[in-house]
Order: C-alpha cells, then sequence, then structure tokens
C-alpha cells in the first residue's frame, strides 16, 4: 500500500475532526466514533490512521475519507455564501473589506475542492 494514502487519509480525518469540534463544545474522544461512522469506517480505522499505526491505508478507505472533506468544505461553501448574501443584503459595498474577504474564502474552498477530487 502507498504511504501517500496514510498520509492523505491521516491529514484529511484530522482536518474533519479540527472542523467537528470547531462546531460543537464536545470532546475530541465523543466526536471521533461519531465522524468515523458518519464517513462510513470503523471507528477502529478512523483511530489507526489518527495513531499511524495503519498497515496501509486502503484505497477505498481513502477515498471515503477525501468523501467526507469534499462535503465538508463544500458544507462551509454554503455557510460562507449565506454569510456573504448577508453581508450584501445589509448594504455592503462589493469592494468592501468583509466581501472581498467572503469572495477570498470561497475562492480558496473551491479550489480545495478541486484539489480533493
Amino acid at each position: 500500500m502507498s504511504v501517500a494514502f496514510d498520509l492523505e487519509a491521516s491529514n484529511l480525518l484530522s482536518k474533519l475532526e479540527r472542523a467537528e469540534k470547531s462546531r460543537s463544545d464536545r470532546k475530541l474522544n465523543a466526536i471521533r466514533p461519531e465522524l468515523a461512522e458518519k464517513i462510513g469506517i470503523p471507528a477502529g480505522t478512523a483511530e489507526n490512521i489518527r495513531r499511524g499505526r495503519s498497515k496501509g491505508v486502503r484505497q477505498w478507505v481513502a477515498a471515503k475519507i477525501r468523501k467526507a472533506f469534499v462535503r465538508e468544505l463544500a458544507d462551509q461553501m454554503m455557510r460562507l455564501s449565506g454569510d456573504l448574501q448577508l453581508v450584501f443584503q445589509s448594504g455592503a459595498r462589493p469592494n468592501s473589506d468583509e466581501v472581498v474577504a467572503l469572495q477570498t474564502a470561497l475562492a480558496a474552498l473551491r479550489k480545495l475542492i478541486e484539489e480533493a477530487k
């Protein structure tokens, strides 16, 4: 098995955990089993990936984690798009700092989604 699958899976899993933690006041130990179920992999597999104890992440496992990561990015895009609409509704100018920051963040998310596919 490729080391690349191990690294990618571990990195994306960590990012998903941080994203989930940022939306919750719960501890990571409580979030992790639910996240594994949401991704569609056994909690023990996720734990082994996280600890670097896997004997090579299978391609299908890495693909499930990547798909969950892309879903997370798409969800973030939806939230930022909603924020952008609210900013425009509040009367912000298209070249205001807040609008530019949101548009830049949306562009960065689009790029990440394309790279992750």
